[in-house]
């Protein structure tokens, strides 16, 4: 009679433990899928942003390097101060 008291006892000690296993398997991959899901895609558009406004700059940059007249060379600089400016900001959030 005892041993099977001992038998009970040890299959609700490995049905408790792998209820646990399984609880915390599932916690693992639901941290998994929600990085996946919210914060990678935050990051990637973050990237994709900065992206964008490296090609503005490297654009502004290209405009004021080609310009001859002092008008053309004041707005593109202008250009290229305000594009420069964008690029740090988004650089900083990243």
């Amino acid at each position: 009679m005892q041993e099977v008291e001992q038998i009970q006892i040890s299959a609700l000690k490995l049905a408790s433990l792998n209820r646990e296993y399984h609880r915390k398997g599932r916690r693992a991959i639901h941290n998994i899928r929600t990085f996946i899901n919210v914060d990678y895609e935050n990051i990637r558009d973050a990237r994709n942003m900065l992206e964008k406004f490296r090609q503005e700059l490297d654009f502004a940059k290209y405009e004021l390097r080609g310009a001859k007249t002092p008008e053309t060379i004041q707005v593109n600089n202008a250009l290229y101060a305000d594009a420069l400016k964008n690029f740090q900001k988004q650089l900083c959030d990243v």
